[in-house]
C-alpha cells in the first residue's frame, strides 16, 4: 500500500482532546506529522512509521508535547477511502484511545466533564461504531451484574454481545464484535473527560486492526 493512503488532514481526537493531524508522506515507510492543539493552540511536529509487515499498521510520535518528550500513538488505517485512524496511546504509563478521520474538525456532544469521576453509568447509551468491518451501532444498557451490550448492524438488527467495562484500568472496555463487524474482539479505552466515546484495538486470530465509537445519545435508566 502507497504511503499516499495516509496524507491528509486529520480531525484527532484523544482522550477527548481534540485538534488537526496532518500526515505528508516522506520517504519509504516514513511521514511527516503536525498536530495543532486546541488545548495548547499551537503546533507541535512528529514522525511516523509504517509496519513493513502491515502497511495498515502506523506509529506516529508527537515530539515535546502533552508534558513529556513525546507521546506515542501506535494505531491502525481503515475505512473504504482509508478515512480513519484509531489505537491507543500512553500518557504517564496510563492507556487511553484515539482515532482521527479525515475530515474537518470534529465537534463531539459531551456527556460528561473531567471532574466528574468515571463511573459505570457513564458507559450507559447508544454509540455510533466504526471497525474495519464497517459502519455499525452499539447500544449499552445496565444488566442484572453491571451492563450487557448490543451489535447493531445496517439493517438495524441487534445482536447481543459480551462487554466488559473496567479492569487494570477503570476507562477500560472490551467487547465482542459479531460477524457483521468483521469478528475478533474490542479492547479500547473510554474518553475519561468528555465521557463521549472510547477508541482502541480490534483483535483476531489472523489481524489487528482499530475502531472507534461515538455517544450520540445517553442512557433512560
Amino acid at each position: 500500500m502507497d504511503l499516499i493512503a495516509y496524507e491528509g488532514v486529520y480531525s484527532f481526537i484523544h482522550d477527548g482532546w481534540q485538534g488537526t493531524l496532518t500526515l505528508k508522506a516522506d520517504n519509504e515507510n516514513q511521514l511527516k506529522a503536525w498536530y495543532d492543539s486546541i488545548r495548547f493552540a499551537r503546533r507541535f511536529v512528529g514522525s511516523g512509521s509504517v509496519a513493513a509487515a502491515d502497511p495498515r499498521h502506523l506509529k506516529l510520535v508527537i515530539h515535546r508535547f502533552n508534558e513529556a518528550p513525546r507521546q506515542m500513538f501506535d494505531g491502525y488505517l481503515f475505512g473504504g477511502r482509508n478515512q480513519f485512524l484509531a489505537g491507543t496511546t500512553t500518557w504517564r504509563n496510563i492507556p487511553f484511545g484515539f482515532f482521527a478521520r479525515k475530515s474537518g474538525p470534529s465537534c463531539l456532544a459531551p456527556f460528561g466533564t473531567a471532574n466528574d469521576r468515571l463511573s459505570r453509568r457513564d458507559f450507559l447509551g447508544e454509540y455510533t461504531l466504526w471497525t474495519d468491518g464497517g459502519l455499525g451501532g452499539l447500544e449499552v444498557i445496565p444488566g442484572p451484574r453491571g451492563i450487557r451490550a448490543f451489535y447493531v448492524d445496517d439493517q438495524g438488527t441487534r445482536t447481543k454481545i459480551a462487554i466488559e467495562a473496567g479492569g487494570a484500568n477503570d476507562h477500560e472496555i472490551k467487547f465482542e464484535l459479531p460477524a457483521a463487524a468483521g469478528s475478533g474482539e474490542a479492547h479500547g479505552y473510554f474518553f475519561t473527560r468528555p465521557k463521549n466515546g472510547a477508541a482502541g484495538l480490534v483483535k483476531t486470530t489472523e489481524r489487528t486492526s482499530g475502531f472507534f465509537m461515538t455517544k450520540y445519545r445517553d442512557a433512560v435508566l
